[in-house]
């Protein structure tokens, strides 16, 4: 009987050390900006593993943006990037491989900001105004921030708003025209998107973001 005991205990001491280690957790990073005025698109990439803090390594012949190879920039760890002048696109291809050698592909999406204007013409800084666009209504996950700038005063005032519906237009509350002074401004407008999804284990976050041409307005007093 001690014999087969020991046997049981040596048996199970050996399946314990030659137990499967859990599954690595990897991390997959992209982004995406189109410059409507510099008609430049402009797109990065990281692949990370690991629990907890997960590292940047570089995957298994490296990442791919719109089937074309991204480049290695030590920025951050380990980071890649591609830039090129470019119309706009709403889909962002990227591609790479796990260390098993596992093809993976996500596309980020970029919603248009287009034909963008104010009403009324002339701000208030006591009244609320509405901002127009053309394009798809905001969802749930986008947002826009208004840069403001102000040449004669040295003012930037960046401004995010959110909204959620089915129409093109948001209402630029009375709250936020106080936070600019009297004057005449230049503004452009970041549409920006985030999403989220999960493939094949992998837990991939892209955020995209749309910048639209400087516009000119006058807000009054």
């Amino acid at each position: 009987m001690k014999h087969i005991f020991f046997l049981i205990l040596t048996t199970l001491a050996f399946l314990a050390c030659t137990s499967a280690e859990p599954p690595k957790k990897y991390f997959f990073d992209c982004y995406a900006r189109f410059d409507e005025q510099a008609a430049k698109t402009t797109a990065e990439a990281s692949w990370k593993e690991g629990e907890g803090n997960p590292l940047p390594v570089e995957p298994p012949g490296g990442i791919r943006y719109q089937k074309t190879d991204m480049k290695l920039v030590p920025i951050q760890g380990i980071t890649y990037q591609y830039a090129y002048p470019a119309g706009y696109t709403r889909d962002h291809l990227f591609q790479w491989k796990t260390a098993e050698g596992k093809s993976m592909e996500f596309t980020l999406q970029m919603p248009a900001l287009d034909s963008i204007y104010f009403e009324p013409k002339v701000l208030s800084r006591s009244q609320a105004a509405r901002f127009f666009w053309k394009g798809s209504p905001l969802e749930r996950g986008e947002a826009m921030v208004f840069m403001w700038e102000n040449a004669a005063q040295n003012l930037t005032v960046p401004i995010e708003l959110y909204h959620i519906g089915n129409t093109t237009n948001i209402e630029f509350p009375a709250v936020k025209m106080a936070e600019l002074p009297a004057g005449d401004w230049t503004y452009y407008v970041v549409r920006k998107k985030l999403q989220k999804a999960t493939i094949d284990g992998v837990s991939v976050s892209g955020v995209s973001e749309y910048y639209t041409r400087p516009q000119a307005i006058t807000i009054r007093g």
